[in-house]
C-alpha cells in the first residue's frame, strides 16, 4: 500500500492541475490570437514581463503589479555536473532506512550471530517528496524623478509539500525491522525489560566462569585455559551485542524468523552449553532472550520513528503565510532611449539603457516549523541586501534584450528553538555509536544557534521579439549559483558543535549550495503603446513565463510558471 501525507500552508481554490506543456500551449495560442489585432506599426515598445528590464516609471507614475508564480519540484540535481537527477526523498525519506543507518546495528547483529559476513539491512524505502508552491507578489513602483524610483514588494505564499511513503514494498529484502524496545507502549517496556535481563544474565555467566576457574584468570594461565578465557570474553561480547541491537535508542532490531534470528539462537544455545561444561551447572545460565522485530519496516513503524525522534506526526497543515517583503530604490545610470514616453515607445536604431536596483530583504516570512520534518516555510527570519544591475540593448524596432547581474548577501539570523541539527552520517532516528559530536543536537535558545544563508549570484539574458504594439515574445536563460548555508552554535554550546551541522529533514536538504541553469519562454500582451498613441484605454500588461531548470548541481530541479498583471497609474501628468 502507498501512503500519502501532505503539508499545506494555505488552501486556495485553483483550477484542476494541468501539465506545464498544456499551459504553455494555451498561452501561445492566446498570443497567436492577439497577434491578429490591428496595429499601426510594430515598435520596440517598453513592454515589461516577469523578468523585468532597466526601465523606471516616469515621475509621478505608479506601476502596480499583481501576479502568481507556481514552482514545482520533486528531485534535485546531482552533486556532480552531468549526473543523474536524484529524487528529492532520497535525502530525507530514505534517511532512516539507508544502509548507513542500518549499519548502527549491523556489527552488533553479526557479533551475536558470530558471523562477520552475515547480510544485515533494513531494506529500502520507496517514496518521495513533491513540492508545489504558490506565491502571489504585490509589487508597487513609484517614479520620483527621471533617474530615481522606489519599489516595495509584499508576497503571500502557499508552501505545499506532498510526501509519498512506501516502506519495504513486496519483493525487497530486509532482515531488520523497527526495534520493539524503542516503542513507548507496554510492548516496548516488555522488550526493554527482556533485553536488560539478557544482558544481566550474560554478565553473570561471565562472572560464574571466572569463579569456577580462577586459575585461568591469574597472571600465567595454562594452555588448557584458552577455551575458558574465550567463553568469558564471549559473555561480554554478547552482552554488548544485545545492548547495541535490542535496547532503546536503536532504530532497528533483527527480524523474528530471519536468518539472523536462527543464528543468534544457535549462539545462545552454544554459549549455555559451554558455560554448563565449565561451571558444572545443570541449568542454562542465560534463559532471557531479547525481543526481535515482528515484521519489516511499515508505515506505522515509520510514523513511530518520526515521532520518537521528536518530530510532529505526518499530517496535513493549512495556513496562509506572508513571504519575505522587500523595499528599496531603482536608480537609472544612463538612458539613450529618450526622455519622453513617445521616444521610448517608438525607439529605433541602437539604444542602451541601464539601471541599478538596491533592495533590502526583510525577514517577514515564516521559517520552517522546527518539528515539521518536511516543512518549507514561507521565507526567512533574516535580512539581506539584494543588488541587481540591468542593461537593455535595443537592436531594431522589433528586437531588444535585457542582461542583468544580481547578487544577494544574507546577514546572520537566530535559529528558532527546537530545530534538530544533524551532520552527514548521523540521524535523528536513533542513537549512533560514537562520541557527543556524532549525536543529533536540538537547538536550545540559550545556545544562540546562528544561521547565515548562502550568498547568491544570478545572470539573466532575456531576448525579446516585438510582434506588434500589443504582443511581445520573450526567451530567457538564467545562471544561478548559491553557497552552502552555514550554522554556528554560540553561548552554552561549544562553537565546534556547529561545524558541519544542518537541520534534519527538507530544510537541511535545501540548505546546500550549488548552481543551476534555466531556460524559459513567455509572451506578453500590452496596451501601453496603444494608450500612449491613441490616448485612450487602460494601460495594462499581462505576461506569462515558463521556466525549467535544465542543468546544474545540488539544487532542486525546478519548474516555474508565472503570470503577471501590471497596471500603469499616472498619478501626475
Amino acid at each position: 500500500m502507498t501512503h500519502r501525507v501532505s503539508y499545506r500552508a494555505m488552501a486556495i481554490p485553483t483550477c484542476p492541475a494541468r501539465s506545464p506543456a498544456a499551459r504553455t500551449t494555451t498561452f501561445l495560442l492566446l498570443a497567436a490570437a492577439l497577434a491578429a489585432l490591428p496595429a499601426e506599426s510594430a515598435t520596440a515598445q517598453r513592454v515589461l514581463d516577469p523578468l523585468g528590464d532597466a526601465s523606471l516609471p516616469r515621475p509621478g507614475q505608479v506601476r502596480v503589479g499583481l501576479g502568481g508564480r507556481w514552482d514545482w519540484f520533486d528531485s534535485q540535481l546531482a552533486a556532480t555536473p552531468g549526473g543523474a537527477r536524484i529524487p528529492l526523498g532520497d535525502g530525507v525519506i530514505a534517511e532512516p532506512l539507508g544502509d548507513r543507518f542500518g549499519g548502527f546495528v549491523r556489527g552488533a547483529v553479526r557479533r551475536l550471530a558470530n558471523d562477520t559476513t552475515l547480510p544485515v539491512t533494513a531494506g529500502v524505502m520507496r517514496g518521495g517528496i513533491e513540492a508545489r508552491n504558490w506565491a502571489v507578489p504585490v509589487v508597487l513602483e513609484v517614479g520620483i524623478t527621471r533617474w530615481l524610483a522606489v519599489q516595495a514588494t509584499v508576497p503571500v505564499v502557499q508552501p505545499f509539500t506532498s510526501v509519498f511513503l512506501r516502506p519495504n514494498p513486496v519483493g525487497t529484502f530486509a532482515d531488520l525491522g523497527a526495534n520493539p524496545a524503542s516503542r513507548s507502549d507496554a510492548s516496548g517496556q516488555a522488550a526493554r525489560t527482556a533485553a536488560t535481563q539478557a544482558i544481566t544474565q550474560l554478565l553473570q555467566a561471565g562472572t560464574a566462569i571466572r569463579q569456577a576457574r580462577p586459575e585461568c584468570f591469574a597472571a600465567s594461565p595454562g594452555a588448557a585455559c584458552g577455551p575458558v578465557i574465550a567463553a568469558e570474553a564471549r559473555a561480554a561480547d554478547m552482552a554488548l551485542g544485545v545492548t547495541q541491537a535490542f535496547t532503546a535508542g536503536r532504530p532497528f532490531a533483527p527480524l523474528a524468523g530471519s536468518r539472523a534470528d536462527s543464528m543468534i539462537a544457535v549462539q545462545f544455545a552454544a554459549f549455555n552449553a559451554t558455560v554448563r561444561s565449565i561451571t558444572g551447572a545443570t541449568i542454562d545460565p542465560v534463559t532471557a532472550r531479547p525481543v526481535f522485530a515482528a515484521a519489516r519496516m511499515g508505515f506505522a513503524d515509520f510514523q513511530a520513528m518520526v515521532l520518537g525522534a521528536g518530530f510532529d506526526t505526518l499530517g496535513s497543515r493549512r495556513r496562509i503565510l506572508m513571504g519575505d517583503a522587500s523595499a528599496g530604490v531603482i536608480v537609472k545610470l544612463f538612458d539613450t532611449f529618450g526622455r519622453t514616453d513617445s521616444a521610448r515607445i517608438a525607439a529605433s536604431g541602437v539604444r542602451v539603457r541601464s539601471s541599478l536596483r538596491v533592495l533590502g530583504i526583510l525577514g517577514t516570512g515564516q521559517v520552517p516549523v522546527a518539528r515539521q520534518w518536511v516543512d518549507q516555510g514561507s521565507g526567512t527570519d533574516g535580512t539581506a541586501l539584494d543588488v541587481r544591475w540591468t542593461t537593455d540593448l535595443l537592436a531594431s524596432r522589433r528586437f531588444w534584450m535585457s542582461v542583468a547581474v544580481q547578487g544577494r548577501q544574507w546577514a546572520d539570523e537566530t535559529m528558532p528553538a527546537g530545530v534538530v541539527m544533524v551532520s552527514d552520517g548521523t540521524t535523528p532516528f536513533g542513537t549512533p555509536p560514537g562520541g557527543v559530536t556524532t549525536m543529533p543536537i536540538v537547538v536550545d535558545p540559550t545556545a544562540r544557534w546562528m544561521r547565515r544563508r548562502g550568498s547568491e549570484r544570478t545572470l539573466d539574458v532575456v531576448p525579446r521579439f516585438v510582434l506588434n504594439d500589443f504582443v511581445s515574445f520573450q526567451a530567457a536563460w538564467r545562471w544561478r549559483s548559491r553557497d552552502d548555508d552555514t550554522f554556528t552554535a554560540r553561548g552554552a554550546v561549544a562553537d565546534f558543535a556547529g561545524d558541519g551541522r544542518r537541520p534534519a529533514g527538507l530544510d537541511g536538504l535545501l540548505s546546500r549550495g550549488g548552481s543551476e541553469q534555466r531556460l524559459g519562454i513567455g509572451v506578453t500582451f500590452s496596451t501601453v503603446a496603444a494608450k500612449r498613441k491613441e490616448r485612450r484605454g487602460v494601460p495594462v500588461e499581462v505576461s506569462y513565463l515558463h521556466q525549467q531548470v535544465i542543468a546544474g548541481t545540488n539544487l532542486p530541479r525546478m519548474t516555474s510558471d508565472a503570470v503577471q498583471l501590471r497596471w500603469y497609474w499616472p498619478v501626475r501628468h
